[in-house]
């Protein structure tokens, strides 16, 4: 099914959602240290959750790999889950790739992005596939393009957003907020 089919296929009104994200790394020795993520995964939610997750670190010049564990809270309910996190990012001259695995007691999900360089933006496509492990989470596939940009004088900070297109007929129109905390 090709991008353009996707997009005739969306069926519904579109899910907008805001995430803010932290970044953190701390090498310690050897390209190796700690990372640590926090994220709010959809701020526009009545109840938003919070992710906090942490854990070994490699990094090569501008390319890092993740592996953490943490817990999905959910405040308002008072409910909390532990996650299992992969992350991978590989900088290049061209293209960026990004790739993550997360597992939840209720789901798995695999994400990516590819993006290339224009000037101050990078553009790209973004994939989501989402594993339901309960009979109450669907299963998904979603696909879709994306823009990011750095904020001219706060190079930490990042806005990108993306739209994509799941094999269900759902939109996603994402805008992640990304700042990178470099000690």
């Amino acid at each position: 099914m090709s991008l353009a089919s996707l997009a005739l296929h969306a069926q519904n009104d579109p899910d907008y959602q805001l995430r803010a994200l932290a970044h953190m790394q701390f090498p310690i020795t050897n390209g190796q240290g700690i990372a640590a993520w926090l994220v709010a995964p959809n701020l526009l939610e009545p109840q938003p959750k919070l992710l906090a997750v942490g854990g070994w670190l490699i990094k090569k010049e501008e390319s890092w790999k993740e592996f953490m564990a943490g817990v999905l809270f959910n405040p308002a309910a008072g409910v909390s889950q532990p996650v299992l996190n992969l992350r991978s990012y590989a900088k290049g001259q061209r293209l960026d790739l990004y790739g993550e695995l997360m597992w939840r007691p209720d789901k798995g999900i695999a994400s990516s992005f590819a993006t290339y360089p224009l000037g101050r933006f990078r553009f790209g496509l973004e994939t989501e596939l989402t594993a339901g492990l309960k009979s109450s989470v669907k299963s998904d596939a979603r696909l879709g393009p994306r823009l990011s940009f750095k904020i001219p004088g706060a190079d930490r900070l990042t806005i990108t957003t993306s739209a994509m297109f799941g094999v269900r007929g759902d939109t996603v129109v994402r805008t992640y907020l990304l700042y990178n905390f470099k000690p």
